[in-house]
């Protein structure tokens, strides 16, 4: 069976997407949106699909399958209301949506339409975390007591968007983004929904509005706490969990 997508958005992570489904028996990139017609009719002679520069035309015309949004954070709520609303599946990149609310919204309306929702969270699938989860999960190295997760990335570089800056579209910086595949991660390797954090951040760029370093002390709801630190850097990047 041959399943049908489209692209919602034209930057470097869908780029990443479409690159992906080459590699992908049964998936067929069909086409993408981008705001930008320039860009999109690019994206579409790259791949051989159809250009659009409104997603829901894009959808309304192509009749999709799934549809993968990887936009801005501030337009996840109405492009996963819209997909849901026509019958497509749905891979959303992270964060998933601005707040609680926005994020219950889009829930609702996927079971609602009996459509599926994947979250893009890929630290599940990533070689060394896998081997991380069977050594935890296995307790060949006795109890998980701590996790540490640590992320040190040139995240202010020059080719980020500026949205990415402004928190009424980003919703959040460095923690926001990054944090969301620490939290993630935390969560999967504990087997544990996060229940207490307690939080500091700080500006740190010459930009925008959002935090650009900050420390979240995090607890499960098992008891294991964790700690998750990230910041802006340029010259010692670092990622790495401690466990």
């Amino acid at each position: 069976m041959t399943y049908r997508a489209v692209v919602a958005g034209g930057g470097g992570i869908a780029v990443r997407h479409l690159e992906a489904m080459q590699e992908i028996e049964g998936l067929v990139p069909v086409a993408v949106a981008e705001i930008r017609e320039e860009r999109a009719s690019e994206l579409a002679s790259q791949f051989g699909i159809n250009a659009y520069t409104d997603y829901r035309v894009m959808i309304e015309k192509e009749r999709p399958d799934l549809v993968i949004i990887a936009l801005p954070h501030f337009l996840h709520k109405e492009a996963s209301l819209f997909a849901a609303a026509q019958g497509c599946h749905i891979l959303l990149e992270k964060p998933m949506a601005l707040t609680t609310e926005e994020c219950d919204d889009i829930i609702q309306a996927v079971r609602e339409s009996g459509t599926i929702l994947m979250v893009g969270h890929t630290q599940h699938y990533i070689a060394e975390n896998l081997a991380a989860k069977d050594l935890v999960d296995s307790g060949e190295l006795g109890e998980l007591v701590m996790i540490q997760e640590v992320r040190h990335v040139p995240y202010d570089r020059p080719d980020r968007p500026g949205w990415f800056f402004e928190k009424s579209k980003a919703g959040g910086g460095i923690l926001t983004n990054l944090g969301s595949h620490s939290i993630d991660k935390i969560q999967w390797l504990t087997g544990s929904p996060v229940t207490r954090v307690k939080a500091s951040v700080h500006h740190g760029m010459d930009r925008g509005d959002v935090e650009g370093a900050g420390m979240a002390f995090l607890e499960t709801a098992t008891g294991i706490p964790a700690v998750m630190v990230q910041s802006v850097t340029r010259g010692c990047p670092a990622m790495k969990p401690n466990l």
